[in-house]
């Protein structure tokens, strides 16, 4: 699928926003929550343009490394439109 097959598709599509949780649990394995992850994704959508905010960046020794991201799909229109990029909150980087 080509650029601009996506941009028509992505506006065609209403705007919105979406928040989606997710967690893991278990009524056999006792305190699988503690290792499972979980987290909420924020989803903004406007004209062709995404983001997603999250805050589960990875596992360190069974243990889910927290942070604060966000990834944006840069739409038409904007600079570099096709971009995509993942920015950190925290160290301020792109």
């Amino acid at each position: 699928m080509n650029r601009e097959a996506i941009f028509k598709s992505l506006e065609a599509l209403p705007d919105c926003k979406i928040d989606m949780t997710f967690n893991c649990k278990s009524s056999f394995i006792p305190f699988i929550r503690n290792i499972t992850p979980s987290d909420t994704y924020h989803i903004f959508k406007q004209g062709s343009n995404i983001r997603l905010d999250m805050t589960l960046v990875g596992y360190k020794k069974l243990k889910c490394v927290r942070g604060n991201l966000s990834v944006l799909f840069k739409g038409r229109g904007t600079d570099n439109e096709g971009e995509l990029l993942v920015v950190d909150h925290d160290t301020k980087s792109v």
